[in-house]
């Protein structure tokens, strides 16, 4: 065989024996939040937060400020990790559920009243800290549905039509993902959003 013949042969074998390049890598993520790898999964957009301790029984560890989670929040979020994984629990087994039985449509938007804030509870005279002042609670006042529909606690709790079907079904089903869930049923004070957290107590007001 021709000494051309036999170095194209060579060439050609070496080509087709070669690994294809590899595709472009993305590191895991090391430290940071415990929860950066559901959050990851999830799609949200969320960076960490470092931690805060005071005053008082206040303190904020292992938490980010979300923009938003598997769906889009009205305003950035501050909590805890843990809470932050429910939250998406929620999104996934119950909202995006009852969104489609009630409306036919996905759930856009979750809107919210804030998670960590370092205050008592509201109305107890005890002085007992919130766990908002650790950042287990976030308070949800209403929701944006895909195909326009507009639901607020405030507004759509007693209405008879779908939206008020969903807020109940909402904070029934929540109960199965948080530890306290309180509504328009629980006080005044929660006439217009539902406190939802993973506190030590155990409550479900739906």
């Amino acid at each position: 065989m021709p000494r051309i013949a036999v170095l194209l042969a060579l060439a050609l074998a070496a080509c087709s024996s070669a690994a294809p390049p590899a595709g472009p890598t993305v590191a895991a993520p090391t430290g940071g939040p415990s929860c950066a790898p559901a959050l990851l999964r999830a799609g949200a957009a969320f960076e960490a937060l470092p931690d805060r301790t005071g005053p008082g029984d206040c303190s904020l560890r292992d938490a980010v400020r979300m923009t938003r989670g598997r769906v889009a929040l009205d305003q950035p979020l501050q909590i805890a990790c843990p809470t932050a994984e429910r939250l998406l629990r929620l999104e996934e087994e119950v909202l995006q559920p009852a969104a489609q039985r009630h409306f036919g449509a996905p759930l856009a938007r979750i809107r919210h009243y804030g998670g960590y804030a370092c205050r008592q509870r509201n109305g107890d005279p005890r002085g007992l800290r919130s766990e908002h002042a650790v950042g287990l609670a976030i308070d949800i006042a209403g929701f944006d549905i895909a195909d326009g529909t507009l639901v607020t606690v405030a507004r759509h709790w007693n209405d008879p039509g779908p939206r008020g079907a969903f807020l109940r079904q909402v904070a029934r089903e929540a109960c199965a993902v948080f530890h306290v869930v309180l509504t328009p049923r629980t006080d005044p004070q929660h006439r217009g959003h539902l406190h939802l957290d993973i506190g030590r107590w155990r409550r479900c007001d739906a």
